[in-house]
C-alpha cells in the first residue's frame, strides 16, 4: 500500500504526468521526398515521430514504400529493439552510429529475418536474450559492441549468413 500512494503522490507532484514511459512499436515507412531513407525524418515513420529510447523499431517490406529502407548516414536516437522482417533491410554508413539498450528487459536487442549492413557503429547492450539473434544477412565492415559473453552475444541460425570484415567488441560488464 505504501508503494502505491508513493506513485499517486509522485504522479500529483509531477503535475499529473505518469511516471511510466510506454513502449511503442515504430514502423518505418521510408519515402520522405528528398529524404527517401533517412532515419532521423519524422514523416518516415507511420508514427509521425522518430524512435527513441523505450522504442522498437520494426522494418518492414509491407510497410515500406518503394523499397526505401533506412540508412543511417549519422548519430540516431538509442532505441530498445530492432526487428527486421524478411526482405527487408538496413544500412549504417561509416558515419552512421546506431546504440540498442534493451533496458533490461525480456527481449532480443535486434532480432534480423532481413539484411544489416554495417560501415559505422552498432552498439548493442541491456538485452536479458542475445544481443543480436541472426536469421538473415549480417555483414559487418565497421564496429558491433555487445555486453553479453560471445556465445550469447550473437546467435545465428543453420540458414543465416554472417560476413564479418570489421570488429567485434565485448563491453566490459
Amino acid at each position: 500500500m505504501k508503494s502505491e500512494i508513493k506513485l499517486l503522490l509522485s504522479t500529483i507532484d509531477n503535475g499529473g504526468r505518469s511516471l511510466k514511459r510506454v513502449n511503442a512499436h515504430y514502423y518505418w515507412r521510408g519515402g520522405t521526398p528528398g529524404a527517401e531513407n533517412d532515419w532521423n525524418i519524422a514523416s518516415n515513420w507511420y508514427n509521425r515521430n522518430v524512435p527513441g529510447w523505450f522504442d522498437t523499431v520494426i522494418i518492414s517490406p509491407e510497410y515500406t514504400r518503394n523499397h526505401q529502407y533506412p540508412i543511417i548516414t549519422n548519430f540516431v536516437n538509442d532505441i530498445a529493439c530492432l526487428l527486421i522482417e524478411k526482405r527487408a533491410r538496413l544500412t549504417i554508413t561509416k558515419s552512421g552510429r546506431l546504440c540498442i539498450d534493451g533496458l533490461e528487459r525480456a527481449e532480443w536487442g535486434i532480432n534480423n529475418f532481413g539484411q544489416i549492413t554495417i560501415w559505422g557503429e552498432l552498439t548493442i547492450q541491456r538485452t536479458l536474450f542475445a544481443n543480436f539473434y541472426n536469421h538473415g544477412t549480417l555483414v559487418n565492415f565497421g564496429s558491433i559492441a555487445v555486453d553479453l559473453p560471445e556465445g550469447d552475444a550473437i546467435i545465428s541460425d543453420e540458414c543465416s549468413r554472417v560476413q564479418n570484415h570489421g570488429e567485434l567488441l565485448h563491453l566490459s560488464i
